[in-house]
């Protein structure tokens, strides 16, 4: 934690590879309600890594996320991408003003998997976390 309600994430990653303009994104989110429940799947989606990011921008969500991408990473705004090279972010946050006003308590896990056309796994990103409303002072 950075500050109250501001969090910072970095991150190093390179390929051994060059990634081919096929690379698919899996994005699954898995949530639970506190103070009790049971996790449950919020998200999974599969898309290409390529398509991802000429058209993130236009869902509104995403687009907040990849602009703050842009802004703290090297990750090219481009495919492929390229073996043997550090792509980097750095600084990344999180704020409460990129979260719905109606965000519950809740636990979440977020996981990144890249995957070649065929379906195999490259990489994994795995993200674990916390949401928790921060109660507004008490007027005298």
């Amino acid at each position: 934690m950075v500050s109250t309600s501001h969090y910072s994430y970095n991150q190093l990653i390179a390929f051994n590879r060059d990634m081919p303009l096929s690379t698919s994104l899996r994005l699954c989110a898995f949530a639970k309600f506190r103070p009790r429940g049971k996790f449950i799947k919020f998200m999974d989606v599969k898309f290409n890594w390529c398509d991802m990011l000429s058209h993130a921008v236009a869902v509104p969500v995403l687009g907040d996320f990849l602009k703050e991408m842009t802004r703290k990473s090297n990750y090219p705004l481009s495919c492929p991408l390229k073996a043997n090279f550090n792509y980097s972010v750095e600084n990344y946050s999180v704020t409460e003003e990129m979260l719905p006003i109606y965000a519950a308590n809740i636990d979440f896990n977020f996981t990144m998997h890249y995957m070649d056309d065929k379906g195999k796994k490259l990489s994994e990103v795995c993200f674990n976390g916390s949401t928790e409303p921060i109660p507004k002072k008490r007027k005298a």
